[in-house]
């Protein structure tokens, strides 16, 4: 049996004073023994129906009171939780009495002697109280009057419990936490919201927005009638603590007064804002965070300060587009004209009325007007970032990088188009349109470190070069395949489905497989088109094989490092082909309609170690058809 020393609403008749003439005082008694305890928030909370209800039985709750009124954004409302720390359930009372934090300070327990409240739910608040009837003639819990709440609210002797609120992030909340304290970390004012007080004055509800750096939002609602309702919010970024309430399905923080609201810190970003009234100047970083996965207007008056790392004038660049970069990263600018813009140059641009965009060139500022450039002025180069050519790009979109130890895989031809650079493990794309103005200079030779602007093209991250300035080639080429490259070694043309391709790596170190592609073509017609293309992933390691199977192929029970349909659909008459960077360095059959390899296997001779781009029948031995006994093996 739990029964309390209890103190009838007051611990001090003198607090009566400051609210005279509401309802008497009964004398303080801390000796009497309290209503015993006989249900929970949950137990409560279960004996709800569909409508509001009258409790009947003598019931007794008890919580922990986590709202304050003293600053005016509560009213009429009085929050429990059933435990100081760690709470289970929460619980509103409504009650008709003004300076109610007199009565029931902030961590204040509360024995509820529910017999003859009503009890009701709302938005997803459970709440307990009086009773009225609405427009429509349906009953709904309301204020309990001030002459009844000595009947039915009672105050232990105890001081008030410290209250811990929850901690938790705007995805964990639940409504198993509704009218309880919690506290979110990493929050901000949202940009559409920042330089705004917290509240509409005279106006009963108004909503802030707040959101974390992953973009989860939650709902900041203040009254107009609270006494901080004209300060202006916060606009760095921290924590906020409050009550947890839900309306038309959204949860909502309830603060207590501005000092539950601690935004002091960075914002998510790096964005800065010195004065309201100003324009802000944004970090790209933050600027990029704003996209929400379509395309996405831009926050009026939001500025960033940035350095153009592209070039224009060597047409790398088309004239109505710029990078730029900043200390937290990059991001291309489309301009609805030409720009004057060169590299290095500081610039200010207004985003107003522009969006962000992402396509296969990657993500984009676009409909940025000639009248938006504010501020132009010569800056520093941006220090490249130093990057190895196995990391991946696509965290350094529109940002400066360099190469470091690299060559290029083919030195014989001319930049234009898609080249590859190597350090002799793995391969880095190099994009230069036709339209720059060495794009038909021949590749250099040697080896050495490469600067360029990370971009995208067709979805994927490549390296696009300003000028050749950017090559700083000072040692001499490496023969880094040792005269050879990836081949084909084994060619199965089973029954039915039984289509296998054998590859081998004879080279002294692993190489990675994402530049290379098996193909065939159709009849021996030499055109190895897109559907007939297998792309390869992972790495093979030195003297290592991997085997590629039809996805319906079953006479093999080693591993297989890929399958497909199409490109390995191939019926004796069909070139099979090694593919890297789009040339074939590999062939296995003969162009023209000729049933060159049916229903055999096709095994390379082991004193082959190098691919040929030509097939030729004497590097081959056959065996009969379905014959895998040396398939993953060389």
């Amino acid at each position: 049996m739990r029964n309390h020393r209890y103190l009838i609403l007051l611990p001090t008749l003198f607090l009566w004073g400051c609210i005279a003439g509401k309802y008497d005082a009964p004398e303080a008694d801390c000796e009497g023994e309290g209503p015993e305890v006989n249900i929970t928030f949950s137990g409560l909370k279960e004996l709800y129906g569909e409508a509001v209800m009258r409790i009947t039985e003598p019931l007794v709750a008890e919580g922990y009171v986590v709202s304050d009124d003293r600053a005016g954004n509560f009213y009429g409302n009085l929050y429990l939780q059933d435990t100081p720390e760690s709470p289970r359930e929460g619980l509103r009372v409504d009650l008709d009495i003004r300076d109610a934090h007199l009565l029931f300070p902030v961590g204040q327990k509360v024995v509820l002697n529910l017999q003859g409240m009503y009890l009701g739910k709302s938005r997803g608040s459970y709440a307990v109280g009086g009773v009225y009837a609405n427009a429509g003639g349906n009953l709904s819990v309301g204020r309990l009057p001030a002459s009844q709440v000595k009947f039915h609210l009672f105050t232990g002797c105890d001081l008030p419990a410290k209250i811990s609120p929850v901690k938790a992030g705007p995805e964990q909340l639940s409504d198993v936490m509704i009218g309880t304290l919690v506290q979110l970390d990493s929050l901000e004012v949202a940009v559409k919201d920042l330089c705004t007080s917290y509240a509409v004055r005279g106006e009963s509800v108004t909503e802030r927005m707040l959101q974390d750096c992953s973009g989860n939002t939650i709902i900041l609602r203040n009254s107009g009638y609270a006494d901080f309702q004209e300060v202006m919010l916060p606009r760095g970024s921290g924590t906020v603590t409050g009550v947890l309430e839900k309306y038309a399905g959204k949860y909502q923080l309830v603060v207590r007064d501005t000092s539950d609201v601690q935004l002091n810190s960075q914002r998510c970003g790096g964005m800065v804002l010195e004065e309201c009234g100003e324009e802000e100047t944004a970090s790209l970083r933050f600027v990029r965070q704003l996209y929400s996965g379509e395309k996405t207007p831009l926050p009026e008056g939001i500025r960033v300060n940035a350095t153009v790392i592209s070039d224009r004038n060597s047409g790398t660049t088309p004239g109505t587009v710029a990078v730029v970069q900043d200390e937290t990263g990059g991001i291309r600018c489309v301009f609805e004209g030409t720009h004057s813009l060169d590299r290095n140059d500081r610039v200010v641009l207004d985003l107003s009325g522009a969006d962000l965009e992402v396509k296969g060139e990657g993500m984009s500022i676009t409909g940025i007007a000639a009248e938006r450039i504010i501020s132009v002025a010569e800056g520093d180069a941006v220090t490249p970032a130093d990057l190895s050519v196995s990391d991946d790009l696509s965290s350094y979109e529109s940002t400066l990088v360099r190469l470091r130890h690299v060559q290029f895989d083919h030195d014989e031809h001319a930049y234009s188009g898609i080249s590859l650079l190597t350090d002799c493990v793995d391969y880095a794309g190099v994009y230069t349109p036709e339209e720059a103005v060495f794009s038909g200079e021949s590749l250099p030779s040697g080896k050495g470190d490469v600067t360029a602007v990370v971009s995208f093209k067709d979805g994927q991250p490549f390296l696009v070069l300003r000028d050749t300035a950017d090559i700083d080639f000072k040692a001499e080429r490496e023969d880094c395949m040792e005269g050879t490259d990836l081949m084909l070694t084994e060619y199965v043309e089973g029954s039915s489905y039984n289509k296998y391709v054998e590859i081998y790596n004879p080279a002294p170190h692993s190489v990675a497989l994402r530049w290379y592609a098996l193909g065939r073509d159709n009849n021996g017609d030499g055109d190895f088109g897109e559907s007939y293309m297998l792309p390869l992933a992972g790495e093979i390691g030195p003297g290592e094989t991997r085997v590629y199977a039809h996805t319906r192929a079953l006479i093999y029970s080693g591993e297989i490092a890929g399958a497909a349909g199409t490109p390995m659909s191939f019926n004796g008459n069909d070139q099979v082909v090694l593919i890297r960077n789009g040339r074939v360095i590999d062939r296995v059959g003969v162009a023209g309609d000729h049933n060159w390899g049916a229903d055999t296997t096709f095994r390379r001779k082991t004193g082959v170690a190098a691919p040929n781009p030509g097939y030729d029948e004497s590097e081959w031995d056959m065996y009969p058809q379905d014959d895998v006994s040396g398939l993953g093996e060389r």
